[in-house]
């Protein structure tokens, strides 16, 4: 059985920080560039995580979501695009019975993108 190491999310946590650190906002003459690192981190425990009602199982689920914002913009038009990824990792903290699945056999990886685009083609459109 594999477990979630507390370091791994720990670590994960601080690189994004880290790249908080350094973020960063340019103006030029034209529009604005900005760069938004971002990150979430989160810990949830379910008491019967097969929805038993006879075999309940405890399972700790970890989750680490880091991503970037990158947007350009000026008075008339924006351009964006967000990015990032998600870890879930199952932790069982009950003894399986005879014919239960391990949690840890469902961790994965999401990934998800949005990109966003507007322009004012004339003073009087909003």
């Amino acid at each position: 059985m594999r477990h979630v190491s507390f370091r791994f999310i720990v670590a994960s946590a601080a690189l994004t920080l880290l790249c908080m650190a350094f973020t960063f906002n340019t103006a030029a003459a034209q529009g604005r560039f900005e760069v938004k690192p971002h990150v979430e981190v989160d810990m949830q425990r379910d008491s019967n995580f097969n929805h038993s009602e006879s075999n309940e199982k405890t399972v700790h689920t970890y989750s680490v979501k880091p991503g970037i914002d990158l947007a350009y913009g000026s008075d008339k038009s924006e351009v964006s695009f967000d990015y990032f990824f998600q870890v879930f990792r199952y932790d069982d903290q009950d003894e399986n019975t005879p014919g239960q699945v391990d949690a840890d056999e469902y961790d994965y990886v999401a990934h998800n993108a949005r990109f966003k685009a507007y322009t004012q083609f004339s003073p009087g459109c909003a």
